[in-house]
């Protein structure tokens, strides 16, 4: 699976928050806030 399909699947399994879906895929928040907007997920 692709990062940014990844990320989007844990943003949606966890409703949006960040904090959680960081903690599933395993890195900071900040990291998958600047990876979300580095890849143009909202």
């Amino acid at each position: 699976m692709k990062p940014a399909r990844t990320q989007k699947t844990k943003l949606r399994a966890t409703a949006g928050n960040q904090t959680q879906a960081a903690l599933i895929l395993g890195i900071e928040r900040k990291t998958l806030a600047r990876k979300m907007k580095r890849l143009g997920i909202t």
